[in-house]
Parts: structure tokens; C-alpha cells; sequence
């Protein structure tokens, strides 16, 4: 895609496959919900098969003017520390709420997860300097938007993560909503997102990503904010979560597609998988460990204080994104894009 279109097209085509696949990613629990009251739970791992079947076949059949260079090696080495460093930490967040902070296994799991994340970086850079095919090319990091996109990404998607899963399992522990209603309730921000992305990509493209990355998270942080309202009574659905999710939804739609936008230009055309890589990591791994610290932050169990504990750490997060973006995001010149377009 990146190869395909250039300047506002670009975006715009941005737009439209970043409303697809977040919104794929909020519809989860709808699906889920149905699965798990209809069919049973088991099913789900059957079905999770069936869109990477259709998928690859339609994938090979895409053309790109790009043509990549001989395969590299793979970073075998690298690829273990990731994963034992996120594994790790994921683990021992996990566990902490089970075992304690002082169990065996969590700070094991903590200190081999923090070791090898620490070990990551020397390593890439010394893959770099031999073999030239590290895990990560860290040389992308000199990229202002880069850089501070991924940053912003880290702070947006894990508070992103934390809400959907706690509202969700608020929905059913606390409400009693059965789990298919519960992904009913969660669908607004789906919907926001597939009704404003490809509108929005088109005016970043236009008007540069700086300020959509910085009124997305701040509108969004309202939404959680705003869910502060929820107590004991369901029928508070109408008047609390349900305009916060709107908001949620607005604010992801209006930042999430100039955030794509601004990581993945800046990066040169050659390396915009290895960006669009980074980023989607950096993402999925935020949304991993806030969702591993959930526990922590609902204090054992879920109920209203937990719930609205988790909001007020889903808006600080959300304003530290908007703030990160506001500061240093730097808005490319249109006028070459535009006048090729």
C-alpha cells in the first residue's frame, strides 16, 4: 500500500485499511460473545483459522512496484530475546496476582523478562553492524515521526487495551450482561471507527498528522473519563459507557490513521514493512502488558471502583499520548505531495 499511493492518496488509502483492521480488532468481542453463548469457547480457536486460510491466497495475488532485495538471514537471537524479555514480563505481571510479588515465579519471570529485554538492543545494534539483518532495524529510530509515533503508540494502544478488556468484563461480572450483549455493548467505537478513518486519513493527508494525533487521544481520554459515571446499575449503560465508548470511538478515529500515516512515512519506501512492523508490534505489546496489568490496577477483582480506577489510568495515558504528539510530531510539506496528486 505504502508502495502503491503517495501524499494525500496515500493516507487516505492508510485510512481505509486502518479502519478495517481496528475495527476487526474492537469486533472481537462480539464475535467472541456469540461464539461463547452459542457454540462454546472451544470453537473460537477453529474460527481464528479460517480468515488466515482465505487470506494468504488473496495476499500472493497483490502486485507492488517495490521488488525486495535477497532474503537476509533471520535474527534467531533477537527474535528469542523479544520474546523471552515481553514473555517474561507478561508472565510475572500476570502472576502477581495469584502467587504474589515475592513468589519465586514472578520475580524470576520479572528479572529474566527485564534481562533479556536489556540484552535486545546491544544485540541489535551489533547485528547491525556484522550481519546487517537485525530483528529490528534500529537505524528507523532516527526519524522524528518515527520515533515519537511509536511512543505515542505505546501510551495510546495500551490505554486502548486496558479499556476494552476491563469494560467488557465489567459489562459481565458486575452488570450481568451475557457475553454476546456485552460485545454489543462495546461496538460504537467499531462503528465510529469504519464511519470517520478513510474521511480522516484524507484530511491528514491534506493537513498533516500533528493535530489529529493530538485531539484523538485527548477526545478519547474524555470518553474514559466520562465513564466515570458508571455505578451499580446497568441501566447507567445509557448515560455513562455508552457516550464514553462513543467518545472512545471518535477520538480513535480521528488519531489512529494519521498515526499510521506519520510512522510510515517517515521511513524510506524500502523499509516501510520493517516500520509497519515495528509499529504494529509496539502496539500489540502495549495493549499485552496493560492488559496484564489490569489486575493490579482493579485491585484483585472487578467491580465500580476498579472500573473507574481503570479509566483514570486510560485518560492519563491517553493525554500523555496527546501531549508526546502535540510536542513532537512534525508535520511533513504537503506541497510536493500535493502537487504530484
Amino acid at each position: 500500500m505504502v508502495a502503491a499511493y503517495r501524499g494525500a492518496a496515500q493516507t487516505k488509502a492508510i485510512g481505509t485499511w486502518t479502519a478495517w483492521s481496528s475495527a476487526a480488532m474492537i469486533l472481537g468481542p462480539v464475535v467472541g460473545g456469540l461464539v461463547v453463548d452459542g457454540i462454546g469457547w472451544r470453537w473460537i480457536f477453529v474460527l481464528t483459522a479460517v480468515p488466515i486460510v482465505v487470506t494468504i491466497p488473496l495476499v500472493r495475488r497483490i502486485g507492488s512496484e517495490v521488488r525486495g532485495g535477497p532474503h537476509a538471514r533471520v535474527d534467531v537471537v533477537g527474535a528469542v530475546l523479544a520474546v523471552v524479555g515481553v514473555g517474561g514480563v507478561v508472565l510475572g505481571l500476570i502472576e502477581q496476582e495469584r502467587l504474589g510479588w515475592g513468589s519465586p515465579v514472578v520475580v524470576g519471570a520479572l528479572v529474566i523478562g527485564g534481562v533479556a529485554l536489556g540484552a535486545f538492543v546491544p544485540w541489535e545494534l551489533r547485528v547491525t553492524r556484522t550481519s546487517g539483518a537485525p530483528l529490528v532495524p534500529l537505524g528507523l529510530f532516527r526519524a522524528r515521526n518515527f520515533t515519537v509515533g511509536n511512543l505515542a503508540t505505546l501510551s495510546i494502544y495500551g490505554a486502548l487495551g486496558m479499556v476494552f478488556f476491563v469494560v467488557t468484563l465489567f459489562l459481565q461480572e458486575v452488570w450481568g450482561f451475557p457475553a454476546w450483549v456485552a460485545g454489543l455493548a462495546t461496538l460504537p467505537p467499531t462503528l465510529m471507527l469504519l464511519a470517520l478513518s478513510t474521511t480522516v486519513g484524507a484530511l491528514a493527508g491534506r493537513f498533516g498528522p500533528r493535530w489529529f494525533m493530538t485531539a484523538g487521544p485527548a477526545i478519547a481520554a474524555v470518553g474514559a473519563l466520562l465513564m466515570l459515571l458508571a455505578g451499580d446499575d446497568p441501566a447507567g449503560y445509557w448515560w455513562s459507557v455508552l457516550p464514553g465508548l462513543v467518545l472512545v470511538g471518535a477520538g480513535i478515529a480521528t488519531m489512529v490513521t494519521p498515526l499510521t500515516s506519520a510512522v510510515l512515512g517517515s521511513v524510506p519506501q524500502t523499509q516501510a514493512g520493517a516500520g509497519s512492523a515495528v509499529n504494529n508490534a509496539v502496539a500489540r505489546i502495549a495493549g499485552l502488558v496493560t492488559v496484564a496489568l489490569a489486575g493490579v490496577v482493579l485491585g484483585g477483582e472487578i467491580g465500580v471502583a476498579g472500573l473507574h480506577r481503570a479509566m483514570v489510568v486510560m485518560a492519563v495515558l491517553l493525554l500523555a499520548g496527546a501531549v508526546v504528539s502535540a510536542v513532537g510530531i512534525v508535520d511533513p510539506d504537503r506541497r510536493d505531495s500535493d502537487s504530484s496528486a
